[in-house]
């Protein structure tokens, strides 16, 4: 199937008749996206391309993290990623979402190998630098309570694990001294962990 190519306000290649109504362009400029991960849910997952007068962008559904519906922006020849909520900085927002796919779906971002990275909240990134410490955060906690509840029968209670995991390092490298960084990050950390808890307690 072909990737959908936009190109001063029409669509060369249409994959299923659903595009038109998940995406409205004029003169080259997307001026409105409905549900993004429709739009490349009927392109068969692959990379939604727009031409916006000589500037490519593409649309990318690389896996779930914050939502179901993650879809990121890719300029190619400028190595610019927007990733949305998949990655804020400088505390990443964890609250609710796939946290077992999202540790991957960052992987898959990194591997886009970004010069600059415009998150969903903060300050435009240089490098996946940011994104790889983001999935081995996810990826420590979610190790962490997958070994509490394995070692305890599936039967530790939430605010068990919540005590028994540690994470005043991250704290540092993620909030610093900020006293309302600091905050958000335990409240999102918390989230995070809560949500891993009941995933991986259904399994």
């Amino acid at each position: 199937m072909n990737d959908l190519v936009f190109y001063n306000g029409r669509v060369l290649t249409q994959a299923a008749p659903a595009v038109a109504t998940a995406a409205a362009v004029r003169a080259g400029r997307i001026a409105a996206v409905g549900e993004s991960a429709d739009l490349l849910r009927a392109s068969n997952g692959r990379a939604t391309r727009i031409d916006l007068g000589g500037r490519i962008v593409e649309l990318k559904h690389l896996g779930r993290g914050n939502t179901g519906g993650d879809v990121v922006a890719w300029l190619p020849a400028e190595r610019i990623l927007v990733a949305g909520d998949l990655v804020d900085h400088p505390v990443p927002y964890a609250f609710g979402g796939y946290p077992s796919e999202w540790a991957g779906t960052l992987d898959r971002l990194a591997a886009l190998d970004p010069a600059l990275v415009v998150p969903g909240h903060g300050e435009v990134l240089r490098g996946k630098g940011y994104i790889e410490r983001v999935a081995a955060l996810i990826r420590g906690i979610r190790e962490q309570v997958n070994d509490l509840l394995e070692k305890n029968g599936g039967g530790f209670a939430l605010d068990e694990v919540q005590k028994a995991i540690d994470l005043s390092a991250a704290r540092r490298e993620f909030a610093g001294d900020d006293a309302d960084n600091r905050e958000f990050f335990d409240a999102s950390m918390a989230s995070l962990i809560r949500t891993l808890h009941a995933e991986l307690r259904a399994r």
